[in-house]
């Protein structure tokens, strides 16, 4: 064997035990528990991230406004399907200011509605049709009284779980896992599964607790966030945290258990458990996923050809589902039947989304109920403009009453006026008529 020979065979066979050695180090590094639990962390995360910034999301810091149109149509017609509708909201948290109104509408009249001002601690009321003047309500202390002055947008919940997933992230230690091997059934099929087990005990608690206190003090974003969630001030919420480490007791504990297809580092189930109680499970199987949330509220999301099939359970019943034949980021179709009682409601709806610009959003959902029974068909239609472009006016009726100030004659004309209102009259009539067919002798 010549000498060239040799050295390539000799190369050659370097090369195929590094590969080997790199292979097997591959392997035991990405099998490990604490590495496979950081991995299946960093993967939700994203997936969570990269929904929302697939959405027509509409970011707002202390200024948004909603208005809807709606029509109501059905097979019968009725006192409702009579009017159109209009809800009107638009909320100015940095100058403490709400506003609300709803209207009942017919050749486009206000035939009544109602609006509702808070204008930083004091609360009004509006109802022309039935009362002349503004009603002053009274304060509005409680309602303010532990608000930050500014909105949690989307990229801030972006934020902050990333925050805890990399705080968390941080504590893992080797020596929190364990391992074991177990056989599991995902949507009526049995795996064989490693079962990693990540266990935390008051002590491990408290300490990951610090690190995640640690952080917080020292991430003021973060710290903002949270405190605008919690709606509490920055110093008392970090004054309430170390409360809470310092009283975590012997009987607290966290657990995570993760089932990995065996000899590979793919989750199949997720279960995290708190105080030996079962809070939230996750399973994946091929084209199947479930969401079980305290072993009382279930989602299963089941790919079956052209559609996916959502199904929400509570206690083990079928509560409804959904057949939703079409689903992006701008429109989601889909057919339902929702479970009440002894009755099965059956229907179909379509919600599109639309971004304008920066500052608006536009969408439009229609709901069918009963399309194929021979009951009473309703249709549903809601048209909405959302902005994040807001100004609230005061109330231009200057005419002001505090509404213990009013009189047995401001009484009076407020009863006769909703005596003598087309549209309450309309409604008051239908109820009357609907109570006479169900009565039997």
């Amino acid at each position: 064997m010549s000498k060239t020979r040799k050295l390539t065979i000799g190369i050659l066979a370097v090369l195929g035990i590094m590969l080997v050695v790199s292979m097997v180090s591959y392997y035991f590094h990405f099998s490990r528990p604490k590495t496979i639990l950081k991995t299946f962390l960093n993967q939700s995360y994203n997936l969570i991230h990269e929904k929302l910034d697939q959405s027509n999301k509409l970011d707002y810091e202390d200024k948004f406004s909603l208005n809807s149109a709606i029509k109501i149509t059905t097979s019968e017609n009725n006192a409702l399907t009579a009017y159109n509708y209009n809800l009107d909201i638009k909320t100015d948290l940095a100058n403490q200011k709400i506003y609300g109104n709803i209207a009942a509408l017919k050749e486009n009249q206000a035939i009544l509605n109602a609006a509702i001002l808070i204008n930083n601690q004091d609360v009004f009321a509006q109802i022309p049709q039935i009362y002349t003047k503004t009603l002053n309500l009274g304060a509005s202390e409680d309602l303010w009284s532990a608000q930050t002055g500014k909105s949690v947008t989307l990229s801030d919940y972006s934020y902050i779980l990333k925050f805890f997933k990399d705080s968390f992230i941080q504590s893992l230690e080797n020596s929190d896992f364990s391992k074991e091997h177990t056989n599991l059934i995902i949507n009526k099929k049995e795996i064989k599964t490693d079962k990693l087990i990540y266990k935390a005990d008051s002590k491990r608690l408290n300490q990951v607790s610090k690190i995640f206190l640690n952080n917080l003090k020292s991430d003021s974003k973060a710290l903002e966030i949270l405190a605008k969630l919690t709606l509490m001030d920055k110093e008392e919420l970090l004054k309430e945290i170390e409360n809470n480490i310092s009283d975590i007791s012997k009987e607290k504990e966290l657990e995570i258990n993760l089932y990995t297809k065996k000899h590979s580092s793919k989750v199949l189930k997720a279960v995290l458990i708190k105080d030996q109680e079962n809070i939230f499970c996750y399973e994946s199987l091929d084209n199947y996923l479930a969401f079980d949330y305290y072993n009382e509220a279930r989602i299963t999301v089941d790919q079956q050809q052209d559609q996916k099939v959502i199904k929400l359970y509570t206690n083990d019943y079928e509560l409804a589902t959904f057949n939703v034949t079409e689903y992006n980021a701008n429109k989601i179709s889909s057919n339902f039947i929702i479970n009440y009682e002894q009755e099965a409601i059956k229907g179909d709806f379509t919600f599109n989304s639309t971004k304008i610009n920066d500052h608006e959003i536009s969408t439009n959902l229609t709901i069918n109920i009963n399309p194929d029974s021979n009951t009473e068909k309703i249709n549903l239609k809601i048209d909405t403009k959302m902005s994040n472009n807001v100004s609230i006016e005061e109330f231009k009726n200057t005419d002001v009453i505090n509404i213990d100030a009013l009189t047995e004659t401001d009484y009076e004309d407020i009863n006769n006026n909703l005596l003598n209102n087309e549209f309450i009259m309309a409604l008051l009539q239908e109820y009357y008529q609907l109570s006479s067919n169900s009565i039997s002798f």
